[in-house]
């Protein structure tokens, strides 16, 4: 997915001649996190366990949790 992003800002996904996903790619990635979370708060502790990138707009922060960890249990202690 990193490759697609810096390539392009829509993605069509075909599998088996079907068309899967098509869109903006932050739409799609957006809708179909598994390892993500999104919280309004004030403020965030400095590190977050589990959390590989944390994205902030005003209030709002967008965690997303490094391979295989489990929002509930890694990233938004």
């Amino acid at each position: 997915m990193n490759q697609v992003e810096e390539m392009c800002n829509r993605i069509l996904l075909i599998n088996h001649g079907r068309v899967l996903l098509y869109g903006q790619l932050a739409e799609i990635k957006a809708e179909h996190a598994e390892h993500a979370v999104v919280l309004e708060c004030d403020g965030l502790p400095e590190t977050l366990e589990g959390a590989q990138q944390v994205k902030q707009h005003n209030h709002t922060y967008e965690i997303v949790c490094r391979h295989r960890a489990r929002p509930s249990r890694s990233c938004a202690r």
